[in-house]
């Protein structure tokens, strides 16, 4: 298991949120950083409250689900208004943050679901779904079709777990992950208008504003403000961090939280609703240091977030070293100097945020092992790292000190090649001509080489 000296940050309940992100090298150790806080925000409950459980099992369901669990559930026919003010129905209704026309979409919903032989109902057949769900008797009462049972089977046993209550086994995650990359958006994020096949419209698409990740995890934050709550980003600086948090970029500074002294809220562009961020919200991300194709993060978010760095873990490899059996393969190489002579050489070259992270190694236990991580892992980054500038290599590798059997990285003789091809030598620059010396990875002198 991957392990960093960064110092370990701990949630404690009601403690204050915090906005963090990890930065370095590959191989560091950010993203297992994040795994490892997640499990802070997991929680295996003897006990849950009964609103938290019944807001996780709605989440998801549609409008139709929840008008189906209400009449299993109720066992008798039903007018729009109890449906409506069902416990259900209004932990439906808050999940959405709808405050109008709850009837409407109830009556909708019913209708467009009703049977297409329905006496009572009055609605054009061409709008009705194939999926006939309900019907209404001549009072006005609504009811379940028979017919429905095979359709509504697994509403049934929904029904039976929340009717059975939270188990000792119920695990809850408060958190919300995500890895950002160049097509992730603002509508991703906070929220936008979404493509919905909707079986109430016989299978139309239709457009919707949907909450993004952010929003949506900021809403279950605020109706459960004594637990702390977390959204990780990994890879940030691979996406438009500024166009991706738009306006939220002040929102999200710890003393702008919604009930803080300079607390701020905005209007989100889509649904026009007002919007704030929980003070029980953090906010952590990784960051890659040595990928020159990523923008940099831009001042307005830097000043809004604490960075910790994440170096190289030496000590870690030691012990790795240590560890193994004494016949191993790889006795008498020493990781952790090898790593170290290889990052004092690429701090020296192109800096120290091209440095390589212990991960590469934590994974080794054999020579096999190292053999592949060399030559499919390390190799290709310094290849990314130094442009294909084989002379760099060379001597990030201190193969130029090695007998040439040993070399990773053999220089090719320009001159005997030339004449080979040319017949003479030409009167024209010639390039330096590099092979990667396949066979100097099955010797364990050319590792040991390198320190």
């Amino acid at each position: 298991m991957v392990r960093s000296r960064t110092t370990s940050i701990t949630v404690l309940p009601n403690a204050s949120a915090v906005n963090l992100i990890f930065y370095g090298t590959p191989g560091t150790g950010k993203t297992w950083q994040l795994q490892q806080l997640q499990q802070q925000y997991t929680e295996q409950l003897a006990q849950q409250n009964h609103d938290t459980f019944l807001t996780e099992k709605i989440r998801e369901l549609s409008w139709r689900e929840v008008i189906c669990l209400v009449f299993l559930e109720e066992k008798r026919l039903l007018r729009v208004p109890e449906i409506l003010n069902h416990p259900l129905m209004r932990c439906k209704v808050q999940l959405t943050n709808r405050k109008e026309n709850i009837s409407q979409t109830i009556w909708g919903t019913l209708m467009r679901h009703s049977a297409l032989d329905s006496s009572t109902v009055k609605y054009n057949p061409d709008k009705r779904s194939s999926l006939a769900l309900f019907d209404k008797d001549e009072a006005g009462l609504w009811f379940l079709l028979p017919s429905a049972s095979d359709d509504i089977a697994h509403l049934a046993k929904l029904l039976k777990i929340i009717e059975h209550g939270a188990q000792a086994a119920e695990v809850i995650q408060r958190y919300s992950f995500v890895t950002f990359h160049q097509s992730y958006s603002y509508e991703d994020f906070v929220e936008g208008l979404r493509p919905v096949l909707d079986d109430d419209e016989n299978g139309q698409i239709r457009y919707e504003i949907r909450r993004g990740i952010f929003v949506e995890l900021c809403e279950r934050a605020r109706l459960d403000p004594a637990h702390p709550y977390a959204l990780f980003i990994d890879e940030i600086n691979r996406g438009n961090v500024s166009k991706i948090f738009g306006e939220l970029i002040s929102l999200i500074e710890l003393d702008k939280r919604q009930g803080r002294t300079n607390s701020l809220e905005v209007v989100l562009p889509y649904s026009h609703s007002k919007f704030s961020v929980p003070p029980n919200v953090s906010i952590y991300a990784s960051m890659n240091t040595a990928d020159r194709s990523l923008s940099p993060i831009d001042i307005a978010l830097r000043r809004r977030f604490q960075f910790v760095e994440m170096q190289p873990n030496y000590e870690l490899l030691e012990q790795a070293v240590q560890g193994k059996p004494v016949n191993s393969d790889l006795a008498g190489l020493d990781l952790s100097q090898l790593l170290q002579s290889i990052n004092a050489r690429i701090e020296l070259l192109i800096g120290r945020d091209y440095l390589l992270g212990h991960a590469f190694f934590c994974a080794v236990e054999g020579f096999a092992d190292l053999q592949a991580v060399m030559q499919h892992k390390i190799i290709p980054l310094l290849q990314e790292y130094f442009f294909d500038d084989w002379q760099k290599i060379r001597l990030v590798l201190n193969d130029h000190r090695k007998p040439v059997d040993l070399q990773f990285i053999q220089l090719g003789n320009s001159e005997q090649q030339a004449i080979a091809l040319f017949g003479e030598m030409p009167d024209v620059p010639l390039q330096t001509s590099y092979t990667i010396n396949k066979a100097a990875f099955t010797q364990i002198q050319a590792y040991q080489l390198i320190c």
